[in-house]
């Protein structure tokens, strides 16, 4: 389930899963589909649509904490100068405060 604290934990691990136009050879649609619907109750995928969490539309290869018109991210995320990618989202998903250091 999503929380106010990391939004987009839910979506990074969703995303990775469900972004077949991005070539990731390892995502499976239908399993990605799946775990998705647990995250869309706070994210939206059209751009700018804002829930709880931010809208997830062209985030992969941006720097975490920046949707624009979003301003409820943590402040460790905002300051992580992470940018999402298929290496920064493995890490996020396995340890979502570590990889933040």
């Amino acid at each position: 389930m999503c929380t106010v604290r990391h939004p987009i934990t839910c979506w990074l691990g969703a995303f990775f899963l469900i972004s077949t136009h991005l070539g990731i050879a390892a995502g499976d649609p239908l399993r990605g589909g799946k775990a998705f619907q647990q995250c869309a109750a706070c994210h939206s995928t059209k751009p700018g649509e804002h829930l709880t969490g931010p809208s997830l539309a062209h985030t992969w290869g941006q720097k975490a904490g920046t949707a624009k018109g979003f301003l409820r991210y943590s402040e460790p995320l905002q300051k992580s100068g992470v940018t999402w990618n298929e290496k920064t989202l493995d890490q996020w998903i396995a340890a979502p405060l570590r990889s933040m250091a």
